[in-house]
């Protein structure tokens, strides 16, 4: 300690005065204090005094409402009285305890004692528990009838208005306890500089000229508090402080170097880490027991167990060529490999290699680091399987999926095949009679012809043979009719071709990309494979706006018009109509199926898209189609909604993007 330059940060005579100055104050807290819980009780009396002041006021106009039981007049006088500021609460008692009215904040409801209840108010009175917020009395019949008790009343104030009500006096006691100590503390400051500063200065000016040696002075902190006396006691016994404090610090070095080693041998040999600290050659020089007790093998197999594997795997002597040739950093990344241990288990590890530098700077060592992640590696593994597991169960049920829908597309075209096969065979039936009546004219034809080849084979001309055949036959309308007949019989067959070609688009499973397509022609086509089925009781409006073509699979889009138009048949009683409307939009178009037939009950209307429900009689519905129909519109990142009032109709809404976020092809 360099006694010349330590500074004096307390005086021993300010130190004297800071005790007395302390006394004084806790006296002066104490007396304050006490003052304050004084002042405190009285007011808490005052607050009662004042309730009870209060009762006259109100006790006769509070026995007239209770008397007349006047419920509004009782709540009115009620508000009067919590207004009061020292007033919080107001409870109104019958002459049997039961609450007739109560009014403000009631902090602690009023009980009575078990003995009573039920006697008169004046023992109910006595026997309410008595609280120092509390002020209770009865009220008297106010028409002097009968000197009996009708009622009770009771007065709640709290402590937060006493608290109010000191408020302001205890912050006086307060301020003026402040005062009179800060005047006390300068004129202690001021006789005490004056009385003991100049004896102080002189001893401190004999300290400072001690003859102590300066190479084993200490370094006072900055922070030291010394007062004068302190700094001449340190000066005294410094010196043997001095060799007692060296000898002491070099224990404690000692024993906390000695405890450091072996924390840190029991932190390595205890660690989750296998630690190998090895050779430059790959000798063992040391290894963790966890690394034993992981792999089962004794020190002394460790070796055996780098030597065979492990060098290898994490190519240790190219790892140590680079070092020594300073081309590689310290530490190579870190490595996923295996091993067995000593009972042929797999046991997987990440590892990593770095290299331990002496002091010249020279890898001497290197130090193998290895963590198990056998456990997790296994979840890994387990967890793949399951995946591929999912993978395939994920592909049937695309599978199946596409089946349900194509199996559903064909039940629809099952319902509709009877009149499909009727629009089929109207046609096939007209262009087989005209094929017949086609074979006689040609017999009348190749009568005329071969009459023709006669007279010209002969050198004749037999007008009149000729004429005659021509009557027979009736030459014109042959001619007219052969032609009619052919033109309807191509009307047939263009017919019969358009159903089967919008059949067969119909009911193609194969082709599920998306492509661009216009729904209006989708419309057309379902409304002619469909038509034998509604023309019967439906009339069809159409009202279609002018939309583009969208990405979809056409199909699929028309199996799902299908459902929609065969349902909103079927809901007719006799004679419906269904209006088709396209509308577009800025990036969807919608399509609207609207029927006036019988309605949907609306405890059905949230389980419509739900497979297998149907209100249909058993064995009439599958319950797949609109299923179905919900499945293929959300593949097509669409919507479909329904609204129906029953007995007025319904009207399913399609919203379709125009473009495919993202291609889909999978079903």
């Amino acid at each position: 300690m360099d006694y010349q330059k330590v500074p004096i940060t307390q005086s021993i005579g300010v130190e004297l005065l800071k005790r007395i100055f302390g006394v004084y104050c806790i006296a002066a807290l104490l007396i304050t204090l006490f003052q304050g819980w004084l002042e405190y009780a009285q007011t808490k009396d005052r607050v009662i005094q004042l309730m009870i002041e209060h009762q006259p006021a109100v006790e006769e106009s509070l026995a007239n409402a209770v008397w007349h039981l006047d419920q509004p007049l009782i709540d009115s006088l009620l508000k009067g009285i919590i207004s009061q500021r020292i007033i919080v609460g107001v409870e109104i008692f019958t002459e049997k305890g039961e609450i007739l009215a109560s009014a403000g904040a009631i902090t602690h409801a009023t009980e009575f004692t078990n003995d009573a209840v039920g006697t008169d108010l004046i023992s109910m009175q006595n026997a309410i528990h008595q609280d120092r917020y509390r002020h209770q009395f009865v009220l008297l019949d106010p028409t002097e009838l009968s000197s009996e008790a009708i009622g009770l009343a009771v007065f709640h104030s709290a402590n937060d208005v006493v608290i109010e009500e000191v408020q302001p006096r205890l912050i006086s006691l307060v301020i003026a306890a402040i005062v009179k100590t800060a005047i006390l503390w300068v004129v202690f400051i001021y006789f005490g500089q004056k009385l003991l500063s100049q004896p102080l200065l002189h001893l401190m000016a004999m300290v400072r000229k001690l003859p102590l040696d300066d190479s084993n002075r200490r370094e006072t902190p900055k922070k030291t508090k010394l007062n004068e006396l302190q700094l001449f006691e340190f000066a005294l016994i410094d010196t043997a402080q001095k060799l007692e404090l060296t000898l002491h610090s070099l224990r404690t070095s000692n024993e906390k170097l000695s405890k450091i080693n072996i924390h840190l041998l029991r932190a390595v040999e205890q660690s989750p880490t296998l630690s190998v600290i090895l050779t430059p050659d790959g000798q063992v020089e040391y290894a963790t027991p966890s690394l034993g007790n992981l792999s089962g093998y004794s020190p002394a197999q460790i070796q055996g167990l780098f030597d065979k594997d492990l060098l290898k795997s994490i190519a240790f002597h190219d790892f140590v060529k680079q070092c020594h040739l300073g081309k590689t950093p310290d530490k190579n990344p870190a490595s996923e490999l295996s091993i067995l241990d000593k009972n042929g288990q797999i046991v997987y590890l990440t590892a990593n290699l770095s290299a331990v530098y002496s002091e010249q700077g020279n890898a001497d060592n290197f130090l193998f680091s290895a963590t198990n992640i056998s456990k997790n590696k296994r979840l890994q593994l387990e967890l793949k399987e399951k995946n591929e597991e999912q993978l395939h169960t994920i592909e049937h049920l695309k599978e199946a999926r596409s089946q349900l829908v194509q199996s559903e597309k064909m039940a629809s075209i099952g319902e509709l095949s009877a009149g499909i096969a009727h629009e089929i065979n109207n046609p096939i039936a007209f262009i087989n009679s005209n094929t017949f009546t086609l074979g006689k004219y040609n017999e009348q034809l190749f009568q005329l012809i071969d009459c023709y080849r006669e007279q010209l084979k002969e050198g004749l001309a037999d007008h009149e043979k000729i004429c005659k055949i021509e009557r027979e036959i009736d030459y014109d309308f042959l001619r007219q009719d052969i032609r009619e007949m052919t033109l309807e019989s191509q009307e047939g067959l263009n017919r019969i071709k358009k159903i089967v070609a919008d059949l067969l688009f119909f009911s193609r499973s194969n082709n599920n990309k998306f492509e661009l397509y216009d729904l209006r022609k989708g419309i057309e086509s379902t409304l002619s494979i469909a038509w034998h089925q509604l023309k019967n009781n439906t009339q069809i409006v159409k009202e279609f706006a002018d939309i583009p073509e969208i990405e979809c699979i056409p199909s699929q889009i028309n199996q799902v018009l299908m459902n929609l138009l065969i349902n909103a048949s079927q809901s007719f009683a006799d004679q419906g109509i269904i209006t088709i409307k396209t509308i577009a939009a800025k990036d969807t178009i919608m399509v609207q199926v609207e029927d006036n037939g019988s309605g949907i009950e609306p405890a059905h209307l949230s389980k419509l898209f739900d497979p297998f429900f149907t209100t249909k009689e058993v064995g009439s519905g599958t319950g797949l189609g609109l299923s179905v129909s919900y499945g293929i519109i959300k593949k097509h990142r669409g919507e479909i909604t329904v609204t129906s009032e029953l007995g007025k109709g319904t009207c399913f809404t399609l919203t379709l993007p125009i473009k495919q976020p993202v291609p889909d092809t999978d079903l």
